[in-house]
């Protein structure tokens, strides 16, 4: 009997042994772990869901539903309201500044309709839609036509230009120059544009075609511009990289031509026309593949730290670059993997990622799921303190863990290493970072220009050496950066802006980002001017800025600008700035 107990004490301990083992080396701590996605909750509409969510101004989700109603939830996935948007809209939709929505309805016409359901203006469109409408960084509307028709619009409505890229392209006899995948929007309001013939076209924010190359005589699948790089997948199944220039850097095989192509974190996901999945990173090493069993049928989502996709089984899938963890969730009913009368290889963006752990999907039985996800945000990012002050920080590869480093040098209290902070991330930016950590850098300079630790635009950390250095190069990034969200940032700051050196730094670089459609740029330049007109070269500065706005759009956007260089005339006798004044002002009239 005693060896029998004895016996069984052994297997418990064995038990035990194995159970620790697989604790600590099989099953990782939660922390290591992204949570799996779950379902939280269901609603029902009256319709199928039309196109893809979109955020609503302040915090929420909208959906459009073919009964015709606009539905919007908060940031938790609690329905708020409903609104009749309309009747015969397509699914076709983007959203732009301040929330406003670009919609299609079915007779051609783009409308822009605000938040609540409220119709702004429409346009009556020369061609049928080929795609959603695309909203460049500097905030105009792009649509793009079934007879590669090109056309701009403020975000007021107002017709800036159009293009007709079959008729502006010299090619070769024979070459067809029809649209094969939406085109996408690029840095400094640049529109590229793919075609069948694997012609790609970059047009500026004038209309103008800055480039035209023919890539490789292959039918361009999916574009995306991401940082200073433009990706571009043709029919025959290579992953083409490109500059911002449209000159070719690398040349990948994929496993079969990508339909749709997503950026961020350093990685790039991908759906393929074979109904597969893919993620790389930013050297094109295969992180993940989902096969082809799973028939991905949505663009995959790049949120946070995590990648999100659809497949036509009805399950949304999620994978971790960083872990290599991944898994499912069921959808009950299929979900929306497609819209009617849209090829299958263009396939829209099926949910929508919140801040928060809230995930959103459309389905085809008329209802909407809302999911638990992982949150991700630069607060759940692993800090770092890997760099030593051996290494040269200035040539290192920059990645999310160095902008971190960066933003806690940034909220130092020494002034000289947020000097150190502003110029790595200078050349961070200069050396390419992906559109995600784009956001990071924006948000890590709003947190210390308005509420950090180590203010170094107001308040505490404005004395001691270094001070000035920061805030210039604080202004050449946003500047240099372009998008709205940085633009409104510089502006913020221009506007609280004490420090007529500063000032005359923040001027200059909205005038270079030169996008300013609704004047608020030069309001602020404008404002800023009443406070410092006395300070020594900013009224040559803000000539410069001024004539650089206007190079940008083709005219000058603000009648209270012009009047303001009326005013200089009249203060100043100095004969050589008014004669700049005069040159500027006959520049704004050609």
């Amino acid at each position: 009997m005693k060896s029998f107990l004895a016996g069984i004490s052994q297997i418990k301990l064995l038990t035990f042994i194995l159970v620790t083992a697989c604790t600590s080396f099989l099953c990782p701590s939660e922390n290591e772990i992204p949570v799996p996605l779950s379902l939280k909750s269901v609603f029902s509409t009256g319709g199928r869901i039309s196109g893809p969510p979109l955020e609503y101004p302040g915090g929420g989700i909208i959906f459009f539903s073919e009964d015709r109603y606009l539905y919007r939830f908060d940031s938790f996935g609690v329905f708020l309201s409903r609104k009749k948007a309309g009747s015969g809209f397509s699914p076709f939709h983007a959203q732009g500044i301040d929330g406003i929505i670009y919609k299609y309805f079915r007779d051609n016409t783009l409308k822009a309709v605000n938040a609540a359901g409220g119709i702004l203006w429409s346009v009556k469109n020369n061609s049928t839609p080929f795609c959603a409408p695309v909203i460049s960084s500097a905030g105009a509307v792009i649509t793009a036509g079934s007879r590669s028709i090109l056309t701009c619009y403020s975000y007021r409505g107002r017709k800036r230009w159009e293009l007709d890229l079959k008729n502006s392209i010299k090619v070769a006899e024979g070459e067809d120059l029809l649209f094969s995948c939406p085109p996408c929007a690029g840095a400094q309001g640049r529109i590229f544009a793919g075609m069948s013939s694997g012609r790609i076209a970059s047009v500026d924010s004038s209309g103008k075609i800055t480039k035209s190359i023919n890539s490789s005589g292959y039918s361009i699948t999916a574009l995306v511009s991401a940082g200073k790089k433009v990706y571009a997948s043709d029919s025959s199944g290579r992953l083409l990289v490109y500059s911002e220039d449209l000159e070719l850097q690398k040349n990948f095989k994929l496993k079969s031509p990508a339909v749709s192509i997503r950026s961020g974190r350093n990685i790039l996901a991908i759906v393929h026309r074979s109904g597969s999945a893919s993620v790389y990173d930013d050297e094109m090493t295969l992180l993940y593949s989902s096969g082809t069993s799973m028939k991905i049928t949505g663009d995959p989502l790049v949120a946070g730290k995590y990648v999100y996709f659809l497949s036509g089984r009805g399950f949304v899938s999620w994978f971790d670059p960083e872990s290599g963890a991944h898994g499912e969730e069921a959808i009950p009913a299929k979900a929306v993997t497609g819209i009617r009368g849209v090829k299958d290889e263009f396939p829209r963006l099926p949910f929508i990622y919140k801040e928060g752990p809230l995930l959103a999907a459309g389905g085809e039985d008329w209802n909407i799921y809302f999911f638990h996800a992982p949150a991700s945000s630069p607060a759940d990012r692993k800090s770092t303190q890997q760099y030593s002050e051996d290494e040269d920080l200035y040539s290192l590869r920059p990645d999310t863990g160095f902008l971190i480093y960066i933003n806690e040098l940034l909220m130092s209290d020494d002034p000289g290493e947020r000097e150190k902070a502003m110029k790595l991330a200078e050349n961070a930016l200069s050396s390419g970072i992906t559109a995600g950590d784009e956001e990071y850098l924006i948000q890590m300079i709003r947190n210390s220009a308005l509420r950090g630790r180590g203010n170094v635009f107001a308040g505490k950390g404005m004395t001691g050496p270094g001070s000035a250095s920061v805030k210039s190069t604080a202004a050449v990034i946003l500047g240099r950066l372009g998008t709205h969200d940085a633009l409104a940032l510089l502006r913020e700051i221009l506007k609280a802006e004490t420090d007529p050196f500063a000032a005359s730094v923040e001027i200059r670089e909205l005038g270079k980002a030169g996008s300013d459609y609704d004047g608020r740029s030069i309001a602020e330049i404008i404002s800023a001017w009443n406070r410092f007109h006395d300070y020594p070269g900013i009224n040559e500065t803000i000539i410069e800025s001024f004539k650089g706005i206007t190079s940008y759009h083709g005219y000058f956007p603000s009648q209270e600008g012009k009047k303001l260089l009326f005013k200089m005339l009249e203060r100043n006798r100095n004969r050589e700035l008014q004669l700049k004044v005069i040159e500027l002002l006959k520049y704004m009239e050609q």
